[in-house]
């Protein structure tokens, strides 16, 4: 038998109004460990140690009952533990507004999944991420009794069957943990559960469909014709449900649910019972690195149920994860060196720009062959201009030089002037090009003439 509990301040409100002090309901849940009015630890009351007191009858103040407090140190798991304290009194005090229905809990869970955004397309559980976010929301008080084997490490994957399977047995306390996860509230929990619970309606054998909710409508008529026309449909071999359901302009999850709520046809499902074969047949596919698309083909099981397989065995998860890298490396260089044939004259840049080729793919995960199996770099033949340069006629200069010369006087040179060859070239005009006298022998001899005539002039005058 579970220790009884009592809160301390309980009890000293209890003394004060009634003059006595007796053990609350709410404090012996075994999912409360704090009190849900003060947010303290509760007290422990053991009195039936070593087999004493066994019928006695005992009160929270008695002094014979030792104490021992439920949470030594809430830390930072208290807004928790107090939330959920609130969470089990409402679920004690409150009643379930339909009779429970363990196809309604599970739609009503599945609800709540979908809202959280952890439900994929095809209304699958996405595993993983449930794991992950539960475990980082609850890891404040996962070390506290009961909790521990209900979110612990080696525990929180079963919560899995419990939004799959939850007609089995299961402990109160998990139910409380996945409805104040999905909804926070049990009067929001409450609402959802009479929604689905209203979606089981009934049909009778004329496939006229009448409501029977005269407080909750749930689905129009013109719905409830379709569903029955796709049924029928489907009864005459006319297509599958998916194409007969596009026809009419239903959604296929929605039709497969109502459908099977209202047992119009029978439809066939997934194989419920794991055998070892199946299994085995699994196992040796994730471990060939096959797509979960393709396991689930060859398999004829539903994505959930190969998400089980991986988490009862996390390594296999890593060795499938690794196996479906080196599958996708193997067509990734496959098809790159095929796009390699059929255009051999291909370069780097083009390859890079292709998105077919496979390059951009293999350039993030496998550069090392990739960096080895590049075709050869061509080189880029460039058509330089080559500027072709008049040739120079210098007799013409020179002739042209020779007459400018003679034109100037040289003989007018200043008294400070150096009798150079520079002092006459100063004084030519302005010509098409800058004469040289190494290249125009008629002007050089010109002016070595005149500069000899200069140096004797010079020479006689001094």
């Amino acid at each position: 038998m579970m220790p009884l509990c009592y809160c301390r301040e309980c009890l000293s409100e209890d003394i004060r109004d009634f003059g006595y002090a007796y053990w609350h309901r709410k404090h012996q849940l075994p999912s409360v460990l704090v009190c849900s009015t003060h947010a303290i630890a509760l007290n422990y009351a053991h009195i039936r140690q070593d087999g004493r007191g066994r019928s006695g009858l005992f009160l929270p103040d008695d002094s014979e009952i030792q104490h021992y407090q439920s949470v030594p140190e809430l830390g930072r798991g208290a807004p928790l533990l107090n939330k959920l304290a609130i969470l089990s009194k409402m679920a004690l005090e409150i009643d379930l507004l339909a009779q429970y229905s363990a196809t309604s809990l599970k739609a009503t869970y599945l609800h709540g999944l979908k809202q959280q955004g952890l439900l994929n397309a095809s209304g699958s559980v996405r595993a993983r991420d449930f794991i992950s976010r539960l475990t980082k929301h609850y890891e404040t008080i996962s070390q506290f009794s009961p909790f521990n084997r209900i979110i612990g490490k080696d525990y929180i994957e079963g919560l899995l069957r419990l939004l799959r399977k939850p007609r089995g047995y299961f402990h109160t306390a998990s139910h409380l943990i996945m409805i104040d996860f999905l909804f926070g509230d049990w009067k929001l929990f409450n609402t959802v559960y009479l929604w689905e619970q209203q979606l089981d309606l009934p049909f009778n054998n004329n496939n006229n469909f009448e409501l029977t909710s005269p407080n909750y409508p749930n689905m129009d008529s013109y719905l409830g014709l379709r569903l029955i026309e796709l049924a029928n449909r489907f009864k005459k071999h006319e297509g599958s449900l998916s194409k007969i359901a596009r026809e009419l302009n239903i959604n296929i999850n929605t039709a497969m649910r109502w459908i099977g709520k209202m047992g119009l046809i029978e439809i066939p499902r997934k194989p419920k019972i794991m055998t070892n074969s199946i299994k085995n047949n699994v196992i040796l596919l994730l471990s060939d690195g096959l797509p979960l698309k393709e396991i689930v083909s060859k398999t004829g099981l539903s994505k959930s149920t190969i998400d089980r397989v991986c988490n009862e065995q996390p390594e296999l998860h890593q060795i499938w994860q690794s196996a479906k890298k080196e599958l996708k490396r193997k067509k990734g260089r496959e098809d790159y060196l095929r796009y390699i044939n059929n255009n051999p004259e291909t370069t780097q840049s083009e390859l890079r720009k292709d998105s077919s080729s496979g390059y951009r793919w293999l350039h993030q995960n496998d550069f090392s062959w990739l960096s080895k199996n590049l075709p050869q770099k061509q080189p880029v033949k460039r058509f330089q201009k080559i500027s072709v340069k008049a040739r120079v006629n210098w007799g013409k200069r020179d002739n042209e030089c020779l007459a400018a010369l003679k034109k100037c006087n040289p003989i007018n040179l200043e008294s400070w002037e150096r009798i150079k060859a520079k002092a006459i070239l100063r004084r030519l005009p302005k010509l098409s090009f800058s004469p040289r006298l190494e290249r125009l022998p008629k002007s050089r001899e010109w002016v070595t003439n005149q500069l000899s005539q200069l140096t004797k002039r010079r020479s006689c005058n001094g």
